[in-house]
C-alpha cells in the first residue's frame, strides 16, 4: 500500500511501529513494515506493508487512516494497492516489493494491473488471477482478451485459461526447442517427439502445470515456427529423421528373433549379444520401440514385443474362465519365469484381474 504522513504529524512514523488503522467499518492494530527506509516524514508517503494483527477484508484502492496507538492521534493515511502480500526478506525482496508496490500503486486502469500482475508473476491461472485482482470471472475474461491482443499476456486455453507473460514464453520455447534437439540426437529415427510426452515435461509440470495449456503453448510455437507440429509429434523444423536400411533391418531382424523366443522373451542384454548389434544402434533400436509403444521392459529386463503381448492375450482368451500361471505356462511350453512377469504386466494394464491365485481375463487386448 502507499502510505502518506501528514504534514501536520508531529513525529515521523517509524519501521515496525504500531498503528490503529481505520479501513471500511473495520478498526484494527497492525505494525507498518516500510519497505525503503527506516522513517516516513511528515508529508512524504512511501510503499509499505501493514501487518493486521487480525485479520482484515479489503479491496484494492480502498482508502484508510492510521493513528498512533497510544495517544490516538491521526498521523496519516493511504491506500491500498494490493491486499496479498507476504513479508519481503532481504534487502532485494524489500526493494523488489517496493516497486512492485510503486508499480501498482501507478496503474490507472484494470488492464495494466492485470499487466504487472502477470509480468511479475510470470504464469498464473485464471482463478488465482481472478482473486489477486479482485475482478469477477466475466470482467477478467474481458481484461484479459484486452491485453491478450497484442501479445503482451498470453492466454493458454486449458481447463481453464492460464496467462503467461511474454518472458516467460520465450523461456519456456527455449525449454522446449532445447530439449527436442537431445530428443532427436537420442531418437534419430523418430519423426519427433509425442506432444502428450512434452507437455508433460518437468518444466512444464512445474509451470504451468495444466497438461492442456502446455499443449496450447506448444501449438503457438508451432504457429511461429518455432517448432513443427504433425500428427501428434513435435520436432525442430529442420531436423530430418533417419529412416535408413540399416535402423530398418535392424529391426527387422529384432521382431524375428523375438517371434523365435516367443513365451521365454529375452533381457535387453542377452538380446544385444544374440543380435549383434553395436550399442549405441541396440540404445536407439530400444528407445525408438519403446516410444512408439511397441515395446515394454518387464521387471526392468525381459523385452516383450506388441506382438508377443497381443498373442498372449489370445492365450488367455481361448483358455477361458479363471486363468491360473500353470494354465498359461503349459499352453505356452514356457516356464514361471517368464510367465509371472508377463502376467503381472497384464495385471497393471487391467487386461486382467487377479483374484486370489487366479486371474480373470478382463480386457481383450490393446
Amino acid at each position: 500500500m502507499i502510505l502518506r504522513v501528514l504534514p501536520s504529524a508531529a513525529d515521523p512514523l517509524e519501521h515496525w511501529q504500531r498503528v490503529r488503522v481505520y479501513i471500511g467499518t473495520t478498526d484494527v492494530l497492525a505494525r507498518v513494515s516500510l519497505l525503503d527506509g527506516k522513517c516516513v516524514l511528515p508529508g512524504d508517503e512511501a510503499p509499505a506493508q501493514l501487518v493486521a494483527e487480525e485479520d482484515v477484508v479489503c479491496v484494492s484502492e480502498q482508502r484508510f487512516i492510521i493513528r498512533f496507538y497510544s495517544p490516538l492521534v491521526t498521523i496519516g493515511g493511504g491506500r491500498v494497492v494490493f491486499p496479498y502480500s507476504r513479508k519481503p526478506r532481504g534487502a532485494a525482496a524489500r526493494k523488489l516489493s517496493s516497486e512492485r508496490i510503486q508499480a501498482f500503486g501507478n496503474a490507472g486502469s484494470a488492464e495494466k494491473r492485470f499487466l504487472l500482475l502477470i509480468e511479475q508473476a510470470g504464469v498464473m491461472d485464471f482463478d488465482r488471477a481472478a482473486i489477486a485482482l479482485q475482478e469477477t470471472p466475466s470482467d477478467l475474461t474481458a481484461i484479459a482478451g484486452r491485453v491478450a491482443k497484442d501479445g503482451s499476456v498470453l492466454d493458454l486455453k486449458g481447463d481453464k485459461s492460464v496467462y503467461l507473460s511474454r518472458a516467460r514464453f520465450e523461456e519456456l520455447g527455449l525449454a522446449v526447442t532445447e530439449l527436442l534437439k537431445a530428443y532427436h540426437r537420442s531418437h534419430g529415427s523418430e519423426t519427433g517427439m509425442a506432444l502428450i510426452d512434452l507437455a508433460r515435461a518437468k518444466f512444464f509440470l512445474k509451470t504451468i502445470e495444466d497438461a492442456k495449456a502446455a499443449r496450447s503453448l506448444i501449438s503457438l510455437l508451432a504457429e511461429k515456427g518455432t517448432v513443427a507440429l504433425e500428427e501428434g509429434r513435435v520436432r525442430m523444423p529442420d531436423f530430418v529423421p533417419k529412416n535408413d536400411e540399416i535402423f530398418q533391418k535392424n529391426k527387422d531382424a529384432f521382431f524375428a528373433y523375438c517371434r523365435e523366443k516367443a513365451f521365454q522373451p529375452p533381457t535387453l542384454d542377452q538380446a544385444q549379444a544374440d543380435l549383434g548389434m553395436t550399442p549405441r544402434a541396440f540404445s536407439d533400436l530400444i528407445q525408438t520401440l519403446k516410444n512408439a509403444r511397441r515395446l515394454v521392459l518387464l521387471s526392468g529386463e525381459y523385452l516383450l514385443t506388441d506382438e508377443a503381448e497381443n498373442e498372449m492375450m489370445d492365450v488367455l482368451l481361448k483358455i477361458g474362465g479363471e486363468v491360473t500361471l500353470a494354465d498359461v505356462r503349459d499352453a505356452t511350453n514356457s516356464s514361471r519365469k517368464f510367465i509371472l512377469p508377463i502376467l503381472e504386466y497384464f495385471d497393471s494394464r487391467g487386461y486382467t484381474r487377479r483374484v486370489g491365485d487366479v486371474r480373470v481375463v478382463r480386457k481383450a487386448g490393446k
